[in-house]
C-alpha cells in the first residue's frame, strides 16, 4: 500500500502560498531592460568610436563589460526562476514534508519528471520542450553558479594549452536574450503539465528579448509594397484624423466658452442683487448643467470618432510605411516623480474627468440654490465646503489615476457600414489590432 502521505494533494487547499518564481521572473524582465540599454550604448560608443578611426577603442566598446554583467545575471536569475517553480510545485503537491524527503535532492529536471509523474501519472520523456528548456536553462545557470577555474600547460613547442575540459560559462548578450526566450517558453508550457495547479502558475510572458533598436529599425526595411488603394486609404485615414482632432478642440472652445459665460452670468447675479429671483439663479444652473454634460459627451463622442480613424491608420500603414504609427515609446522611461519630465497623460481623458467635475460642480450650486427656496440648512456647520473639498479631492485622484493612457494590448475590432441608398454591405471582417488609446496615442 501506498503512504497515504505520499499521495498528491487534491487543490485549492485552505491555506495560501508564496511566488517566488513571480518575482524572479519580474528581475528577469528588470534585468532584460538593462541588457538592452547597455547593448545599445555599447554600440553607439563602438560606433563614434570607428568614425573617430580608433579600431582598438570600437573592439574593447563592442566588447562592453555592463552587457556582460547583465546577460550573465538573466542566465542565473532564470535558472532560479525555473528551480523556484519546479519547487513550489513539489511543495503544492506533496506537502514539505514529503516533498523534502523524496523529491528535493533531486536535480531540478529529474526533479521535475518525478513532480509530474507522481502526481499526474504522466511521464516525461527527455526530449519534450518543456525538459530540453529546463535542461538548458538550468545548465546555463550552473556554469556560472559553479564556476571552476582552468588549466593550461604548454606544449611541446612551448604554446601555453588548455588541458581542462569544463565547458566556461557563457558571457555574450546573447546568451541572456537566449535565456530570457527560453524561460518565457518555459513559463508558458508549464501550467499545462497539471490542470490541478495551472491557475498558480498563470505568469505574464517575457518582453520580447531583441535588442530594441535592431527590433525598431527592421520593422522598416525593405522595400515598400505600395498599393495605390492602401496608400490613399491611409493617406485619407490621417487627414480625417487631423480633421477630427482640430474639430475636438474647436468643439472642447465652444463648451469653454459657454460654460464660463455661466459661471460669469452666476456669479454677477448673485453679487450685484441679493435678493434676485431664484429662478434666475437656478436657470442659470441648469443652463452650467446641461452644457457641460453636453461637453462630457461631445468628449466621449470624438474619442470615439478619433480612435476610430487610428485603428485605420494602425490596419493600413503596415504594407506602406511600415508600423511606425502603432510603435509607441515605453512610457516607464518617465516615471510621476520627475515632476518636470514628461508623462504619459491622456489629454481626452483629463478633459472628460473635467468636464465630469465641472458638472458635478454645477449640481452642486444648484442644490444650494433649491436649498434656499425650500430652506434647508447644513447638516452641520461646514458641510457645504466639506462637501466641496471632497468633490476637489476626488476629481484630482481621478485625474491621476483614471487620465493616464493605458497599456498596449490587443483586441478584436468589429467593423460596420453604412447602408447608401438602400443597398446593404456585407459587414466588414473582424480584425485583431492594437488597443489605440492603450497603445499611448492621444489628442495632441
Amino acid at each position: 500500500m501506498s503512504d497515504p502521505e505520499s499521495t498528491p494533494r487534491q487543490l485549492p487547499l485552505t491555506g495560501g502560498f508564496s511566488l517566488p518564481q513571480s518575482e524572479l521572473l519580474h528581475d528577469v524582465a528588470r534585468l532584460l531592460q538593462q541588457l538592452d540599454e547597455a547593448v545599445e550604448g555599447a554600440k553607439m560608443r563602438s560606433e563614434q568610436f570607428r568614425a573617430a578611426g580608433d579600431e582598438l577603442g570600437a573592439d574593447l566598446a563592442s566588447a562592453d563589460f555592463h552587457a556582460q554583467m547583465y546577460s550573465r545575471a538573466i542566465q542565473i536569475f532564470a535558472g532560479m526562476t525555473v528551480e523556484a517553480t519546479v519547487n513550489l510545485y513539489g511543495l503544492m503537491r506533496f506537502s514539505e514534508k514529503v516533498y523534502e524527503e523524496r523529491f528535493e535532492r533531486l536535480p531540478v529536471v529529474p526533479r521535475l519528471r518525478a513532480l509530474v509523474r507522481e502526481a499526474t501519472g504522466k511521464e516525461l520523456a527527455k526530449d519534450e520542450e518543456i525538459v530540453l528548456l529546463a535542461s538548458a536553462l538550468m545548465a546555463r545557470r550552473n556554469a556560472h553558479a559553479h564556476m571552476r577555474g582552468q588549466e593550461s600547460s604548454p606544449d611541446e613547442s612551448g604554446t601555453f594549452q588548455t588541458v581542462t575540459q569544463r565547458p566556461q560559462p557563457e558571457r555574450h548578450p546573447s546568451a541572456g536574450y537566449k535565456s530570457a526566450a527560453e524561460l518565457s517558453r518555459f513559463v508558458e508550457l508549464f501550467p499545462r503539465l497539471d490542470p490541478t495547479t495551472s491557475f498558480i502558475f498563470l505568469l505574464p510572458m517575457l518582453p520580447d528579448p531583441a535588442p530594441p533598436l535592431d527590433k525598431y529599425l527592421q520593422q522598416f526595411r525593405g522595400t515598400a509594397q505600395i498599393n495605390t488603394r492602401a496608400e490613399a486609404a491611409l493617406k485619407n485615414a490621417l487627414d480625417i484624423r487631423k480633421f477630427e482632432i482640430d474639430l475636438y478642440w474647436k468643439r472642447s472652445a465652444y463648451f469653454w466658452a459657454f460654460i464660463a459665460a455661466a459661471f460669469a452670468g452666476y456669479f454677477i447675479v448673485l453679487k450685484s442683487d441679493a435678493n434676485a429671483p431664484s429662478e434666475i439663479l437656478f436657470a442659470i444652473n441648469c443652463l452650467g448643467f446641461t452644457f457641460s454634460v453636453g461637453w462630457y459627451f461631445a468628449n466621449r463622442g470624438s474619442k470615439f470618432w478619433q480612435e476610430n480613424w487610428e485603428q485605420h491608420v494602425d490596419l493600413l500603414e503596415d504594407e506602406v510605411t511600415g508600423p511606425l504609427y502603432k510603435t509607441v515609446i515605453d512610457r516607464k522611461q518617465y516615471p510621476f516623480r520627475r515632476l518636470f519630465g514628461p508623462f504619459a497623460f491622456s489629454l481626452s481623458k483629463l478633459n472628460t474627468i473635467l468636464s465630469l467635475y465641472v458638472s458635478a460642480i454645477w449640481l452642486f450650486l444648484g442644490g444650494r440654490s433649491l436649498s434656499f427656496v425650500w430652506r434647508i440648512n447644513e447638516p452641520f456647520r461646514g458641510f457645504n465646503l466639506l462637501l466641496l473639498s471632497v468633490l476637489t479631492v476626488g476629481a484630482i485622484v481621478l485625474l491621476y489615476r483614471n487620465g493616464r493612457t493605458g497599456e498596449p494590448a490587443s483586441r478584436i475590432l468589429r467593423f460596420t457600414r453604412r447602408v447608401v441608398g438602400g443597398v446593404v454591405v456585407k459587414p466588414v471582417p473582424t480584425v485583431a489590432s492594437e488597443d489605440a488609446d492603450a497603445a499611448g496615442r492621444d489628442v495632441p
